[in-house]
């Protein structure tokens, strides 16, 4: 498989999702567990599997990873909206999704 490099290109350990792959395994280290992006599994059981019994422990974020993050390795967390990246959604009238409540709202942006 071919590589495409820019001009200013950098290798970096640090990947899409700020974790470092280890080049020799292919592997990223959450802290808690090892990643495997190959097949989206971790390699090994989540520390924290009892708070999920219905999910299996070997997935990445409730295999949903445009929802939610998994900073460390433990449990898979919304990402934090910050009021800056809200402004525009709301000024624009666009509808948006506030993750900080336990249930999931569409928001009227007026």
């Amino acid at each position: 498989m071919a590589e495409q490099r820019g001009q200013h290109y950098y290798n970096s350990p640090y990947k899409f999702n700020g974790k470092e792959l280890d080049e020799e395994t292919g592997l990223y280290y959450y802290g808690a567990r090892y990643f495997d992006p190959k097949v989206s599994i971790w390699l090994s059981v989540d520390p924290l599997a009892e708070k999920f019994p219905n999910v299996s422990p070997y997935n990445y974020c409730l295999q949903n990873p445009i929802r939610f993050i998994d900073p460390d390795g433990k449990a898979p967390k919304p990402p934090k909206l910050s009021g800056v990246t809200n402004i525009p959604n709301v000024m624009a009238g666009n509808n948006w999704i506030d993750y900080r409540t336990k249930a999931i709202k569409i928001v009227d942006g007026k």
